[in-house]
This record gives C-alpha cells, sequence and structure tokens, in this order.
C-alpha cells in the first residue's frame, strides 16, 4: 500500500485488525500515551507496546528505526540507500526466513517506509510482542549463579540452529535476545534482525564471529557471566564436535585484541 512517499506492507491476518489504528501515521502512533499503550525499555529512541483491537492480551511492538552511536545526534532516524533495501524490507525478508526454518523470532505484523530527501528514507517495524519475556541482559542480572545455566544452554542452541540455517544475526548481543520463563521451561528468542543476513556460503569461522560479537557485548554490559558459564555455552552450541584449531585461533586472537583496546579504553 502506497501513499505519498511511504510505503505500508501489512501481514494479511492483522489487516482487518489495525484498519483505523493509525498504522499508516506511525510518528503519530508512537507518541500516543494513555490506556493500552506501554513504553518499552531498552534500544534506541520511543519504542512502545500497543495493545491489538479484537484480541485480548496480544500486543504489537512499534518500533522506529534509528542510528546509534557517532551518528545519532547528526543522522537521527534518517538512512540511505534504495527502499529496497533498506533496513525494514530487510528485516521482513530475514524474519520470515528464520520463522520459515523454525526459529524463534517474533511475528512480523508490518512496515513502514517512507522515501525521505530523494535518497533517503525513515522507517517502522511493526512485531507481535512476545509476552512475559525479558532481554537476556535483565534475566542474567537478577538470577543466581546456579540458576544460569538453564538460559545458557537455550541460548547456545538456538544460535547453533540459526547459524546452521545460515543466517548471521548483524547485531547479536545481550539485549537482543529475549528470555521467556515458564512452568515447562525456558524459551529465547531472538530479535532486531535487521541487520542480519543470510549467507550462501556459511562456514565455520562465520558462526564463531558471530559468537565473537556476542561475546563482546556481554563484556561491554559487564553481565556476571563466569569462565564456568562460557565453557558451558561453547560446549552447548559445538556438541561433540569443535572448530579447527586454526580457525578458532584466528578467531579468538581478534577478540582478544578488541578486549585489550577496550581495556585500555576503561582506565
Amino acid at each position: 500500500m502506497k501513499r505519498g512517499g511511504a510505503i505500508l506492507m501489512l501481514n494479511d491476518g492483522y489487516k482487518d485488525i489495525l484498519a483505523g489504528e493509525g498504522v499508516g501515521n506511525p510518528e503519530e502512533m508512537i507518541r500516543k500515551e494513555g490506556a493500552g499503550i506501554r513504553v518499552l525499555e531498552g534500544g534506541r529512541g520511543r519504542v512502545v507496546s500497543v495493545a491489538l483491537r479484537g484480541m485480548p492480551g496480544d500486543r504489537m511492538v512499534v518500533r522506529k528505526y534509528e542510528h546509534g552511536g557517532i551518528f545519532a545526534k547528526v543522522l537521527g532516524d534518517v538512512f540511505a540507500g534504495p527502499l529496497s533495501r533498506s533496513r525494514p524490507l530487510k528485516e521482513l525478508r530475514v524474519s520470515a526466513l528464520a520463522a520459515q526454518k523454525g526459529l524463534p523470532v517474533p511475528e512480523i505484523i508490518g512496515v513502514w517506509v517512507e522515501r525521505h530527501a530523494g535518497f533517503f528514507w525513515r522507517g517502522y517495524i511493526y512485531s507481535r510482542e512476545i509476552p512475559d519475556a525479558e532481554n537476556l541482559t535483565v534475566y542474567l542480572g537478577r538470577k543466581e549463579r546456579k540458576e544460569k545455566g538453564g538460559v545458557i544452554r537455550a541460548v547456545a542452541l538456538v544460535l547453533r540452529k540459526l547459524h546452521g540455517q545460515k543466517i548471521y544475526h548483524g547485531d547479536l548481543n545481550a539485549a537482543n535476545i529475549l528470555v521467556q520463563e515458564k512452568r515447562d521451561g525456558i524459551k529465547v528468542f531472538l530479535i532486531d534482525m535487521d541487520k542480519s543476513k543470510i549467507i550462501s556460503g556459511f562456514r565455520e569461522k562465520n558462526g564463531i564471529r558471530n559468537l565473537i560479537r556476542f561475546s563482546r557485548s556481554v563484556d561491554k554490559m559487564r553481565l556476571p557471566v563466569s569462565g564456568s558459564d562460557r565453557r558451558l555455552f561453547m560446549r552447548a552450541y559445538f556438541g561433540p564436535s569443535l572448530p579447527e584449531k586454526k580457525v578458532l585461533k584466528k578467531c579468538l586472537r581478534s577478540y582478544h585484541l578488541h578486549s585489550l583496546g577496550r581495556r585500555f579504553a576503561d582506565e
């Protein structure tokens, strides 16, 4: 659906439910306040959860794409490039494939992308909220050491499956892993797939590099993860097989160089 310079794409199963809910004007929708609106913590900018009309207990997350780091103040929510390669459409494609392969990712309800000043764009994504879940950073911070084994194994197995499907998560960090704890066990979900990519020639070293990225986030966030926790993770991820020593050694060298640089920066 096109409106002016904007494109709105909705999951067919939600078109009637979202009629009249303002999904064609996400800027206004994300700033709503009042009953049925909940502001979510984490991520960049304002992220809200809204109740889905006619679906008691179900909610939709509205997330705006924004730059982080040094680009945040300069570019804010404006990105460059063709619409066909914009992050909302990329996340839609990768998430759809991941779900098709049985990976635990949120259901994408829709995306909104608007052309801005020619070669630039702004965008939003609508996704089904995962109920009673918290990100891994929060979860690990409130758990005793002896209670962490289950979630560490669960995360390792999901990432193993992700890489087995040749998907590289471009923003793999503890805040982008959700944990849902229920009576029948722990489930983990992967979110924010907009920087992710499908690598047709996915190799062992691609997976290891993705794990190193994840490990960096754990260090940066100073999460309470011990050496034995890391060994448990590696055993669950690799199973009985270990990567070639030369591949593992090269990847670990890059990780240690990163860690050394970070320690100097912290002093």
